[in-house]
């Protein structure tokens, strides 16, 4: 479709996504537009002010048009509305701001994708009913489609194609930052344990890791307060309470600990607790056998074809930069086009404690991402728990059945996860 406008308006909601993806969409494809325009809310007592969003699209916008060396310059122009419920407030802001300043017989496009719907109700139809011969054009993003929407019927499909923005970019729209570094290199630290966990999966062996009785067993590195944070001394004596020469430690947990690193094993080849590691050590040994492995694991399988076509991230922790301790995590993160698929990974397979994991993946994911975000929740619960607790989070938060996928111990095996992810996001 050849695009004649000069003049693009987006209507910027508390979710930015929508209008990037738009704007992204147009700088591309029309070499014709010279401007945007961002009605946003003012911050008051009765709503909430998206200023702060129209600011960071402007950012991200203005890296777009640089990284694609666009020859053509485009201004941008934040407009705040004072209330976004009266018409009268909305009708100001686009008449004097935007139809009054713009030369005669110029052609302006408004995407109505986001902000209230009494913001996008009110301003199509000053513009429609403009008396200064402005061409209108209009459209909307489908969401669940991810398609461009247009007055005359003409649709715009497989955005996600076309468009496309980084998780950094995608979390600094909504003005978050990140809180860690990346941890990488521990996958060369536990390069060969963690593919001792490969094999067991393979083998359908590591339910027997996690043997309450001679497997991992988790209490024995878990502080006062209940956090893995483990005592040298303290873990010792809990060692020695639960393993002996009546109750050895099972071949699987011994087979992962005995490819570690030697400063890294807990216990040696006769099953012993090892009393000289440091305490940095074990809470590092702890942690990867804990859970950490299992992120890890399933990055390396996201780095597989087709998979790897894709944004591959591990372990972002995330925050705005006002809040002082608080944060939240995503283990593993796809990012597909403008799409993004959060991965929450855990060894539990009590129900109770997935379903908690569950809620938070799929506020996460769609907090950044809105509804075209997907989320996964990997788990070590038997296939007919998991088919339950994903009735239960689709009942429950009203999330679409497209949005989240549970997946259990069973599909831990590497062309089994792989074939269901990619079922899962194509």
């Amino acid at each position: 479709m050849d695009f004649k406008f000069e003049n693009l308006v987006l209507i910027v909601g508390t979710n930015p996504l929508p209008n990037y993806v738009v704007a992204n969409y147009f700088i591309q494809k029309n070499i014709n537009l010279k401007k945007i325009y961002l009605l946003h809310s003012e911050q008051t007592h009765t709503q909430a002010g998206t200023n702060t969003y129209a600011e960071n699209l402007t950012i991200q916008l203005t890296v777009l048009i640089e990284k694609l060396g666009k020859k053509i310059k485009v201004a941008f122009q934040n407009l705040q509305i004072e209330d976004v419920a009266k018409k009268s407030s909305i009708k100001r802001v686009v008449q004097d701001q935007i139809i009054d300043k713009i030369e005669g017989w110029s052609k302006v496009h408004l995407d109505y994708t986001g902000g209230t719907k009494s913001m996008t109700t009110y301003t199509y139809l000053t513009f429609h009913n403009n008396n200064k011969n402005l061409e209108m054009s209009y459209s909307y993003l489908d969401a669940r489609g991810y398609k461009l929407v247009f007055d005359n019927s003409y649709i715009e499909y497989n955005l996600l194609k076309i468009v496309s923005i980084s998780f950094s970019q995608l979390i600094g729209l909504h003005g978050f930052i990140r809180r860690n570094t990346d941890k990488y290199e521990i996958l060369k630290t536990f390069e060969d344990p963690l593919k001792e966990f490969s094999n067991l999966i393979e083998k359908g062996n590591i339910n027997n890791f996690y043997n309450k009785k001679d497997g991992y067993t988790r209490k024995i590195y878990l502080n006062k307060e209940g956090k893995l944070d483990p005592s040298v001394d303290e873990s010792s004596v809990k060692f020695k309470e639960h393993y002996s020469s009546t109750n050895p430690i099972n071949s699987e947990f011994s087979s992962v600990v005995g490819h570690m690193n030697a400063d890294l094993k807990i216990f040696n080849s006769e099953g012993i607790f090892n009393c000289k590691i440091s305490k940095k050590n074990l809470t590092r040994a702890a942690k990867f056998l804990d859970g950490d492995w299992l992120e890890l694991y399933v990055h390396q399988l996201l780095k597989e074809k087709p998979l790897s076509d894709y944004e591959n991230l591990l372990d972002w922790e995330i925050k705005k930069p006002v809040w002082k301790n608080n944060y939240f995590q995503i283990d593993n993160i796809l990012m597909k086009g403008y799409q993004l698929i959060g991965i929450s990974c855990t060894t539990a397979y009590e129900k109770s404690l997935c379903k908690n994991k569950g809620f938070e993946i799929l506020l996460r994911t769609q907090q950044i991402g809105g509804s075209e975000a997907k989320s996964v929740l990997l788990t070590r619960m038997p296939k007919q728990n998991v088919e339950t607790l994903q009735e239960d989070l689709v009942v429950d938060t009203g999330t679409g059945r497209n949005n989240i996928k549970v997946l259990g111990v069973e599909s831990w095996k590497k062309d089994k996860f792989i074939e269901e992810i990619i079922s899962f996001i194509e």
